[in-house]
């Protein structure tokens, strides 16, 4: 009996055990997609005001400072924001692309990428010649 009584505190200890190791693994799962999403849409809002500031002025900027410069008050402290958690690698050439990090942060799949993406098509558009119109 006292074998049978044994057995059953231990199987009971490992399924309690189990079930708080999954309860914590859950737990750390959800904190580190809510800090993927968070970075992808600060990567996201770097990327799309680097974008509209090529659309606008026809080249990059040199520096957060020039690009915040560029935008709206509620928009620059977005910005401001944002760029507290993605490190960007400015170019001392206006025709190329800065290079965007998140710091070892996680990100959502393909966020990287499509930044890269989107700079480079930014990049792309700036370094075609103009069309001159037919004769």
């Amino acid at each position: 009996m006292q074998g049978r009584r044994l057995f059953v505190i231990i199987v009971c200890s490992f399924i309690l055990a189990s079930v708080g190791t999954t309860i914590f693994a859950w737990t750390v799962v959800g904190g580190v997609r809510d800090n993927a999403r968070v970075a992808s849409a600060r990567l996201r809002l770097v990327t799309n005001a680097i974008t509209a500031y090529t659309e606008t002025f026809g080249a990059f900027p040199f520096s957060s400072i020039e690009l915040g410069a560029s935008q709206s008050e509620s928009a620059r402290a977005e910005l401001d924001i944002a760029l507290q958690s993605v490190q960007v690698e400015w170019s001392i050439d206006r025709f190329v692309q800065p290079i965007l990090r998140t710091d070892g942060k996680p990100t959502q799949l393909e966020s990287l990428p499509n930044a890269a993406a989107d700079l480079a098509r930014a990049a792309e558009a700036l370094r075609k010649p103009a069309a001159t119109p037919a004769l």
